[in-house]
């Protein structure tokens, strides 16, 4: 890869539909749901009212998570941050691995678009050992922001208001835990995703997507669905 292909890449994409069963599934969450409703949120697409927030939840046995896992509670646990939408900031030529394990469904939108309305790119904090917590420069201090939250989300600290909810919603929110020792192909490396981070819903104008990926199968369908973007459609086979 070029330094001038990143320099030229001004595009970040989301697929959708990595939890449907079927091709046919994961397009008519595209079409139906978020182009249709011109909004793109996390699953399970609906306003709980808590597009900005977040939410820790305690058990008997206090606060049960990891920022390792960036998970909470019981396994298999829930996102500590469960509002946020992901993109990949990765070129076009080289977005097929992206789409294996995610889906060929995705849109596109322009960078400077998404971060003048929150988007910024995720802090990668990488960890390399067996012993997920015997590093001090990798996941021991990742540890130690997992106990600060356990101190929040079980009152245990005088924090104001307004800092804690900066801390967790400007600093822990893009905050990505990563085994900087795993081989580029594996399905848990997602370093090379380049990930920015939405805290809470996109909404948009059907003018504002500036890319859409489908396979060819179902250009024809889309176009007559959504003809507004049917000259904006790039094929998986293009890619």
């Amino acid at each position: 890869m070029t330094d001038a292909t990143y320099a030229t890449q001004d595009r970040l994409y989301h697929f959708v539909g990595r939890s449907e069963q079927t091709d046919d599934g994961r397009y008519n969450l595209l079409v139906n749901t978020i182009l249709a409703k011109q909004s793109l949120r996390h699953p399970p697409f609906t306003d709980d009212g808590s597009c900005y927030g977040y939410r820790l939840r305690t058990t008997a046995q206090g606060w049960i998570g990891s920022l390792l896992h960036e998970k909470q509670g019981p396994p298999p646990g829930d996102l500590i941050f469960d509002n946020i939408i992901c993109f990949a900031d990765i070129p076009k030529p080289y977005l097929a691995p992206h789409m294996q394990h995610y889906s060929q469904f995705g849109l596109g939108f322009g960078k400077t678009y998404l971060a003048q309305r929150g988007a910024r790119p995720v802090m990668y904090y990488p960890y390399w050992t067996q012993n997920a917590f015997a590093s001090l420069h990798g996941a021991t201090s990742l540890a130690e922001l997992s106990a600060r939250l356990a101190d929040i989300a079980e009152h245990r600290t005088d924090l104001p208001a307004a800092f804690e909810r900066d801390f967790m919603l400007g600093f822990l929110a893009y905050l990505k835990p990563f085994h900087v020792g795993l081989p580029l192909q594996d399905p848990s490396n997602h370093y090379m995703e380049r990930e920015w981070r939405k805290i809470g819903y996109l909404d948009f104008a059907l003018d504002d997507v500036a890319e859409v990926i489908l396979p060819q199968r179902y250009v024809d369908q889309f176009a007559c669905d959504v003809p507004q973007l049917a000259c904006r459609v790039t094929t998986v086979e293009q890619l």
